[in-house]
């Protein structure tokens, strides 16, 4: 979902800047697309430490039970 943030953030923005100053809203649409690259970046952390955890948990043959 943080690379539709982004996506619609930045096109907020552009919308914003060609209207010349009629349309406000830019300090929402670059906190929209800020969010959503901090959304990335979590989510990529996530996918990293989630991965490695399952590979170490693998290959050191997690034992279960008694």
């Amino acid at each position: 979902m943080g690379s539709v943030a982004v996506f619609l953030g930045l096109r907020a923005e552009a919308r914003i800047r060609s209207a010349g100053g009629a349309v406000g809203g830019s300090g929402m649409a670059r906190a929209g697309w800020i969010v959503g690259l901090i959304g990335i970046v979590l989510g990529i952390v996530f996918l990293l430490l989630t991965t490695g955890h399952f590979f170490f948990t693998v290959s050191n043959g997690a034992k279960g039970g008694p």
